[in-house]
């Protein structure tokens, strides 16, 4: 999809994210799993609720980060309809992306056909659905391990103030190095090691969060 205005994911701290994200994903931010099922991997985007510091007052994701594709997808998704085992574009009308963007290419249909628009949008949608299904199996996995452990995460910046983070899982460094051999080829064979150690890498961007709030408090954005 095509890049535009995020202004509609500033008021989160956490997006969902797929495996097949990791690779780039564990360059920025902190990877994490939600404490509620089903389990989904989330990109840490901010250190308080309803505020993502990636994002600036003009909608703008902050320049050379990697943008999930959960929000790249926006304002399309895909609906599931289980009677028939299918999947349905879906749209959010009310986005305002939509009303930014009022030229004769955005049009949804021309001529009682999808325009390339929508098949792009289509296209997107069931490749991500696609590594939704992966990293379902993922997570299942690793719970299935019992690899997962609930963690917090707190923050003291230079200035007093101090966040705190709860409610999500990790897989432990010091968890994962007791695994036993059968479990680790299991594991590799069905090739969930890359993304385990890309999570463990990614806990590095901890302290890159902590900067962004800094920035992000000294500039009121």
């Amino acid at each position: 999809m095509a890049p535009g205005n995020y202004a509609f994911a500033r008021n989160t701290n956490a997006v969902p994210l797929t495996v097949s994200e990791f690779s780039l994903a564990a360059r920025h931010y902190p990877i994490v799993f939600t404490a509620t099922e089903p389990i989904v991997p989330v990109a840490v985007v901010g250190t308080v609720d309803h505020r993502n510091l990636f994002v600036d007052a003009a909608g703008n994701w902050l320049a050379g980060a990697y943008v999930p594709a959960y929000v790249r997808r926006y304002p399309f998704l895909f609906i599931e309809d289980p009677q028939k085992d299918e999947f349905i574009l879906g749209m959010d009308e009310g986005a305002d992306i939509l009303r930014e963007r009022p030229g004769p290419e955005d049009k949804l249909f021309w001529n009682g056909q999808p325009t390339a628009l929508v098949e792009r949008a289509m296209a997107f949608c069931r490749e991500y659905q696609a590594d939704i299904a992966f990293t379902r199996q993922f997570c299942a996995a690793m719970a299935e391990e019992r690899l997962f452990c609930e963690k917090e995460a707190g923050f003291t910046l230079r200035d007093g103030q101090r966040f705190r983070l709860t409610g999500f899982r990790v897989i432990e460094e010091a968890t994962f190095d007791d695994v036993p051999g059968k479990t680790l080829l299991r594991l590799r064979r069905r090739r969930f090691l890359h993304p385990i150690y890309l999570h463990l890498i990614s806990t590095a961007n901890w302290a890159v969060l902590v900067d962004a709030a800094v920035a992000g408090i000294h500039t009121g954005t």
